[in-house]
């Protein structure tokens, strides 16, 4: 019930929605078949496009409720509780623990080895600070566990891969930061405690920012990027982290131009969001509101290298585009792009078992940030 509870509202909708799921399924499965079993584009799978076609049919039907309380606030607990439990599966098979930290009124997360107690003195210990997406309103930190886990170990994969004997060895923790949710919580308070997490990491756990990298899926790439930006205008260049990676950033609050045609393909949909938009801003109808906390509209110059990583088939590929396209006319030469045909939004957050080519864009961001932590390593021997 909790589930349903998060998205309808009246007795009606709860007896319809497992009706329409139904038909949505049986719709998604009779066009695999009239395609002679082929999934709809080639580096899908049937999963992935049963659980796309949900997705899609919850946001087109219920995007509104998402962004708005108390949907929201249970939405979030269910993906708490379904995070928690998939977690716990996922540090079994990762071998790492998670920590709970609690500041500033809210629950963080440490993601470490089961062995991080025991890890020599010599070891040099990197951070990946990361800020969870769910357009700014959604998603609990915890439902991040498994894809944190999974890049953690790619990462590890890499660096051991690139240098298989290394006098000292690394270790990678993960820290999987809360922030204040829309609605009740609008912008720019997300932005606010995302460069307050970050300083919090520096200061409280003496964490050198040459050996944090900061990176964030949807919302939590506009995060990500709030934070640089945040660092910079306060005159903070020296807590600069060593670098970033963004995932289908959401980076843009601007409307939508009358032109714009809806990706079709993508688990996000218009009426979500709008509805997030609305969620995310004091008065929607301002425009210079929406431009003041879109990171695509900021001046992008003396930041820390960055990693764009985007989807052709998502929703906002336009936001990551435009980040580009900003970044190359302010002059910046150490940004990344890493753009992947054919797949939707924050696809590299699907489970590789659903979808294999997130193994793909794993391995991308995975190589990036090893690059970066033997750069820095390097530097600092």
């Amino acid at each position: 019930m909790l589930s349903l509870s998060a998205l309808a509202s009246t007795g009606v909708e709860i007896a319809l929605f497992p009706v329409l799921i139904s038909l949505s399924l049986v719709q998604t499965l009779a066009q695999y078949a009239a395609r002679g079993f082929q999934p709809r584009f080639p580096k899908w799978t049937l999963r992935f496009e049963v659980a796309r076609a949900l997705k899609r049919f919850v946001t087109e039907r219920y995007g509104d409720a998402l962004a708005t309380e108390p949907s929201a606030g249970r939405f979030r607990r269910l993906t708490e509780i379904v995070g928690s439990a998939a977690g716990w599966l996922s540090c079994r098979r990762h071998q790492t623990a998670v920590t709970p930290e609690t500041a500033h009124g809210l629950e963080h997360l440490w993601i470490k080895s089961v062995d991080s107690d025991t890890r020599p003195p010599a070891a040099d210990r990197f951070v990946v600070l990361y800020y969870h997406g769910g357009g700014y309103a959604v998603y609990s930190p915890r439902y991040f566990i498994d894809f944190c886990n999974t890049l953690r170990a790619a990462i590890v994969r890499e660096l051991k891969a690139t240098t298989p004997a290394l006098a000292a060895p690394i270790e990678v923790d993960f820290f999987v930061a809360n922030y204040r949710k829309t609605p009740v919580h609008k912008f720019p308070a997300p932005a606010q405690d995302a460069v307050l997490m970050y300083e919090y990491l520096v200061a409280h756990h003496n964490v050198p920012p040459r050996n944090i990298i900061v990176a964030g899926d949807s919302a939590g790439g506009g995060l990500v990027l709030s934070t640089l930006l945040g660092l910079r205008d306060a005159g903070k260049q020296e807590l600069q982290p060593l670098a970033a990676m963004v995932c289908c950033a959401y980076a843009d609050f601007m409307e939508e131009p009358e032109e714009f045609v809806p990706p079709p393909h993508c688990g996000l949909s218009q009426r979500l969001m709008r509805a997030f938009r609305v969620a995310a801003l004091a008065d929607p109808s301002d425009p210079a509101e929406a431009r003041r906390h879109s990171p695509v509209f900021a001046d992008l110059r003396g930041l820390p290298p960055v990693l764009v990583q985007a989807a052709s088939l998502d929703y906002i590929y336009q936001n990551s585009l435009d980040l580009l396209a900003k970044a190359a006319a302010d002059g910046v030469r150490n940004w990344e792009a890493d753009l992947h045909d054919g797949v939707p939004h924050v696809f590299t957050t699907t489970a590789p078992s659903v979808l294999p080519y997130a193994a793909v864009g794993l391995q991308r961001l995975a190589a990036f940030a090893a690059k970066h932590i033997l750069s820095s390593r390097a530097v600092a021997k």
